[in-house]
This record gives structure tokens, C-alpha cells and sequence, in this order.
């Protein structure tokens, strides 16, 4: 089983692949969720978190989980 810090790391790089694929900088926001499973972290636009600018926020976005063994998945329901 991993720690919340484990996981938060695993997540931080899954978040980094994530931006090649929106092309644009994204970020946690909020507080982490700890499930049966795992630990689920939200995420949005960079600059729709920070400035609130519409423009880089996602849409239909699902937390990333972070299950206890060290996958990764995009859903809170497993």
C-alpha cells in the first residue's frame, strides 16, 4: 500500500503527461480524496484555478485515482 505522498507524486506525473495532451498547463486544485481504493486529485487549467480565466478550464474532466497498489485511473468509482 502506498502513502498519500506516494500517490500525490505518481499523480503530479500523470498530471505532466496529461498537459501534452490538453496543450496547455494544469494543476491540483482542492484537497485530495482518500476512498477505499485510493486517493482521487482534481485538477483543472492552470490558469482557470489561479485567474479564473474560462479558457483553460476542462470540461467532463474526472479526478485522477491514484489506487493503492500505484495504478492509475480516471474515475472515483472502481
Amino acid at each position: 500500500m502506498i502513502t498519500e505522498a506516494e500517490a500525490l507524486e505518481i499523480a503530479y506525473l500523470f498530471l505532466r503527461e496529461l498537459e501534452d495532451e490538453v496543450g496547455f498547463e494544469l494543476a491540483f486544485k482542492g484537497e485530495i480524496l482518500k476512498t477505499q481504493t485510493g486517493f482521487a486529485f482534481f485538477y483543472d487549467g492552470k490558469r482557470m484555478i489561479e485567474e479564473m480565466d474560462p479558457r483553460f478550464a476542462l470540461a467532463g474532466n474526472v479526478p485522477i485515482l491514484v489506487r493503492h497498489d500505484g495504478s492509475v485511473a480516471f474515475s472515483v468509482v472502481d
